[in-house]
C-alpha cells in the first residue's frame, strides 16, 4: 500500500529536483501547498459536519486515486525506472 507520506517526502521532491527546480523554488511550492491544504481542510471539515460523510469521503477517495494515477503516468512518461 502506498501512503501519502511516501509522495510528500520522497517522490515529489525527486520530481521537483528532476525538473531542475532550485531548493528555494521547491520550498515555495511546498509552502503554498501547505497553505492550500490548511484552507481546504477547514472547508472540507465544515462540509463534513453539515453533509453526508460517506458521500464526501467517496469523492475524496476518487480525487486521491486520480492523483496516484497522475503520478504513475508522470513516471511512465519520464522513463524514471
Amino acid at each position: 500500500m502506498v501512503t501519502p507520506l511516501l509522495f510528500v517526502w520522497y517522490i515529489v521532491p525527486y520530481l521537483m529536483l528532476e525538473s531542475e527546480l532550485s531548493v528555494a523554488e521547491a520550498g515555495v511550492i511546498f509552502t503554498l501547498g501547505s497553505i492550500v491544504s490548511a484552507c481546504l481542510n477547514f472547508i472540507i471539515g465544515r462540509w463534513l459536519d453539515r453533509g453526508c460523510p460517506n458521500t464526501i469521503m467517496a469523492i475524496i477517495s476518487l480525487i486521491d486515486g486520480s492523483s496516484y494515477l497522475l503520478y504513475y503516468l508522470t513516471f511512465m512518461t519520464k522513463n524514471v525506472f
